[in-house]
């Protein structure tokens, strides 16, 4: 018994050790960008910005966040008490805590499926569809991404980026089609996932075997919703070209939207593969360094950009975290006063 439960903790205590160190070369990484292309044009580019600049930059990420939220409702839309409102915000909650918390890179579902249950959703409806919904947004990515390497190929029909991401759609794309093909045996494999997930985290509340099985059933039932959580899922990574385009824009390095749509997919795709370093930190400035330098974009403004998608990012996450823990801190206030009404009579 004891081995079984130092076993996690130990696992635990690796993944942070090998975050702490990719953190730390990412840091590295990025701490040689800055020096070798200087923060002159880093910081011009951020002028040309200005305060509402960076104010349309967060409001143009808006609708991603929603339509991402939309996504994940989709998968219990039936579900009683299960809003729009609700899954949008957990998403908010989600993006967040990963964005803004980058040590906590498990921790962001948790804290989005946890958000889903404070609103009234099943706890384990939380868990189960916060892993579904991983599995159809990664699908999503894929024709997203394909869609910018048929743009690279007509742009620049020479590049050393195509064949890596290609071979890298080509792995992700095979993976989803063993899981499609043995679906009975990936449909326990996510059960597994969510099973552990809500005995790790109790708050999300694991509820009775029966019960349990009902939910999943829910959830990966074949009536259309995670093809409609697939297509929103796709919407929003669109958006997010859109979003790239008008930011290149507003920092005075205009370019069109198909060459904003090749960068944003290639990133898409390049972030997926570096989920083990917290907050992408280092990789994340790298590949837009070279994936602007494609279209001519100064590595001065690719940094920038790259610094004004974190700020984004902490401005629109922050206060979302500070939203949950404030309900997080009612929830517990009320309940420790109503264990003292109790002990009191």
């Amino acid at each position: 018994m004891e081995s079984a439960r130092g076993q996690p903790a130990g696992i635990d205590a690796r993944m942070k050790f090998f975050g702490t160190l990719a953190f730390a070369a990412g840091l590295a990484v990025l701490g040689w960008l800055l020096v070798h292309f200087g923060t002159a044009p880093i910081a011009a580019a951020w002028t040309t910005l200005g305060f509402r600049g960076l104010a349309i930059v967060v409001a143009a990420h808006l609708p991603v966040a929603v339509f991402l939220g939309l996504a994940w409702w989709s998968l219990g839309r039936d579900l009683a008490g299960a809003t729009a409102r609700k899954f949008i915000w957990a998403r908010l909650v989600r993006d967040g805590a990963a964005e803004v918390l980058p040590f906590s890179q498990v921790g962001g579902y948790v804290f989005g499926a946890r958000a889903l249950a404070l609103s009234g959703v099943p706890g384990f409806f939380a868990a189960i569809s916060t892993v579904v919904d991983l599995v159809v947004e990664l699908a999503a990515k894929l024709p997203y991404i394909l869609i910018g390497l048929a743009l690279l190929a007509m742009l620049k029909q020479q590049s050393d980026y195509f064949a890596p991401v290609l071979a890298g759609v080509a792995i992700s794309g095979g993976l989803l089609a063993l899981a499609a093909i043995f679906r009975d045996r990936s449909r326990r494999a996510l059960e597994r996932l969510a099973m552990r997930m809500a005995q790790r985290w109790p708050v999300l509340q694991l509820g009775e075997p029966n019960e349990t099985r009902a939910m999943i059933s829910r959830v990966l039932a074949r009536d259309g919703r995670a093809m409609a959580a697939f297509a929103l899922h796709f919407i929003a990574w669109a958006l997010g070209a859109a979003e790239a385009w008008i930011a290149f824009r507003l920092m005075g390095s205009p370019i069109g939207l198909a060459e904003a749509c090749v960068i944003d997919s290639l990133f898409t795709g390049l972030r997926t593969f570096a989920f083990f370093i917290p907050g992408a930190v280092g990789v994340q400035e790298a590949a837009y360094v070279a994936l602007c330098a494609m279209f001519g974009i100064p590595p001065g403004v690719a940094l920038a950009f790259s610094l004004v998608r974190r700020a984004r990012d902490f401005l629109i996450g922050a206060p979302c975290l500070a939203g949950w823990q404030l309900i997080e801190g009612r929830r517990a206030l009320f309940a420790r006063q109503a264990v003292a009404a109790t002990d009191g009579d």
